[in-house]
């Protein structure tokens, strides 16, 4: 009888502690499944802020190239800094505010989805009298790629309205308008 309770007892405890040793491997099996998943997670992540980067220099480029055509001086140009965020919209169809008569209830339509790129820029740069000033704009782009002018906003103009307001002020500079 007490041969029989000492062998239930080694047997109770040899079981438990095999399934304690399940468990441990059940763990640890879990635990390098859960590496490899963060690792990889890691890895994805690394690649899309990679992916934003590069979308980002091609935003601030192409904020930069049409802004220095406003300039007096665009060799001159040396950006200070820039801070720039990115959102996706929600809705279809976007009201910008313009300035002037020209562009009066003119709208750029988004799709849902689409991106909005906004940058606020510091720059130095000369101005006619050849002085080196420090200058601020904001410049806006809405859609996924940077291909289309009208989707392109600086100080909340089109490169298109800039160039007919500016001929206006030159016209009237002259009196000829």
């Amino acid at each position: 009888m007490g041969g029989e309770i000492l062998r239930k007892t080694i047997l109770i405890s040899v079981l438990s502690i095999g399934l304690a040793s399940c468990d441990k491997l059940h763990e640890y099996r879990q635990s390098q499944e859960l590496k490899k998943e963060l690792a990889e997670h890691k890895k994805l992540k690394a690649e899309r802020e990679a992916e934003i980067q590069i979308l980002k220099l091609s935003f601030l480029k192409t904020c930069e190239d049409e802004f220095k055509k406003r300039l007096k001086s665009p060799i001159s140009y040396l950006r200070y800094s820039e801070k720039t965020s990115i959102n996706v919209s929600s809705q279809y169809g976007y009201e910008k505010s313009c300035r002037g008569d020209w562009c009066k209830g003119k709208t750029i339509t988004i799709k849902e989805g689409d991106k909005r790129w906004n940058s606020i820029i510091e720059y130095d740069a000369s101005n006619s009298f050849g002085a080196m000033i420090r200058g601020r704009y904001e410049c806006d782009y809405f859609g996924n790629d940077f291909s289309n002018e009208t989707n392109l906003l600086i100080d909340g103009m089109t490169p298109s309205e800039y160039s007919y307001q500016s001929a206006i002020s030159k016209m009237r500079a002259i009196g000829g308008y």
